[in-house]
């Protein structure tokens, strides 16, 4: 059953079993796919990008993704890298197209809200948001807080919020809250339009079992 605000109580699904990602996606894992020519393989780019009803070209796109100096890359990132010291920090600035491309690079696939709501743990919100990053001075690296919870995910709450895989309306979910955000928003189910790059734009990848 999902439990954030602004969708029915009621509204549940049956999964299957699942492996998530420890932690979210950082910097270094990121990297990889950017060094082995994920921005330039069509192969990694399953989903076709939609903007206000009309398709685009995998080109059109591409010229969007972007880093800070032009390099195709995170938003958040300059010259094709990360910044110096960062490699440990999750990945930020990332669209939800981005998202679904690394993770079909690394032959997972992102979560869906059932999924992300199943490993949240937010029944143990009494004790998880205390220890959380919301409220700070920016991203940390992942894990950096001892706030696991009951099945082991680290940072679910706040660091950076989550793309997952369900559409509301033409934007995509995107989970947990970031570190910029009051600690309330770990309930709430926020979405945005999947070309959104903000700096608190990360996520974390499944495989199923």
């Amino acid at each position: 059953t999902l439990p954030f605000a602004g969708l029915s109580q009621n509204e549940s699904a049956t999964i299957d079993a699942f492996l998530m990602d420890k932690f979210e996606v950082t910097n270094a894992q990121f990297k990889a796919f950017v060094d082995q020519g994920g921005y330039e393989n069509p192969a990694f780019w399953q989903q076709p990008f939609m903007k206000n009803g009309k398709r685009l070209s995998f080109q059109e796109v591409m010229a969007g993704f972007r880093d800070a100096t032009g390099r195709l890359g995170p938003a958040t990132w300059e010259l094709g890298t990360f910044p110096e010291g960062k490699e440990n920090h999750p990945v930020a600035g990332v669209s939800r197209y981005e998202a679904a491309a690394y993770a079909e690079f690394a032959g997972k696939d992102l979560p869906t809200v059932y999924h992300w709501a199943r490993a949240a743990s937010h029944s143990a919100s009494p004790w998880l948001l205390p220890q959380s990053n919301f409220g700070g001075a920016g991203v940390q690296p992942a894990g950096g807080r001892a706030n696991p919870g009951y099945f082991g995910t680290y940072d679910m709450a706040g660091n950076v919020r989550e793309w997952c895989w369900n559409e509301t309306g033409g934007n995509r979910f995107i989970l947990g809250g970031a570190w910029n955000d009051p600690a309330y928003i770990f309930s709430f189910a926020s979405n945005l339009d999947p070309f959104d790059r903000s700096p608190e734009n990360g996520f974390r990848c499944i495989k199923s079992v």
